[in-house]
């Protein structure tokens, strides 16, 4: 969740109880995001966080929300990757012996082939 969306849903959290609905206009938003931030971003935010599941937005237009906050932010831990004292070995097979076996089972597969034409 990115910082505008953050600073929405705290200001929603901060301004009714869970469950209960109130009207928030642009004004209350710019107040604690600063005017830098226009009405759209404003409602594109309001949109994700009820698609996320943070608010209920009942709807928003005119310059108006009426959301009601549903659960608060709650970051997930990042991931505690714990060093890992085995060696990793890498196992190189010959090329050489592979090439090898190619070549004789193309030889192989052509005198098959030639011998049963000539039978046919």
């Amino acid at each position: 969740m990115d910082t505008i969306n953050r600073n929405i849903l705290a200001k929603i959290n901060s301004s009714a109880q869970k469950g209960a609905y109130i009207i928030l206009s642009e004004e209350d938003f710019k107040e604690t995001l600063g005017t830098q931030i226009d009405g759209e971003s404003i409602s594109n935010a309001c949109k994700e966080l009820s698609n996320e599941g943070y608010i209920d937005l009942k709807y928003a237009g005119g310059g108006m929300f009426c959301v009601a906050p549903l659960k608060d932010f709650v970051a997930e831990p990042e991931p505690e990757f714990e060093e890992d004292e085995r060696e990793v070995v890498v196992v190189r097979t010959g090329t050489a012996a592979a090439f090898f076996a190619a070549l004789l089972g193309g030889a192989l597969g052509s005198i098959i082939v030639s011998l049963i034409i000539s039978v046919i």
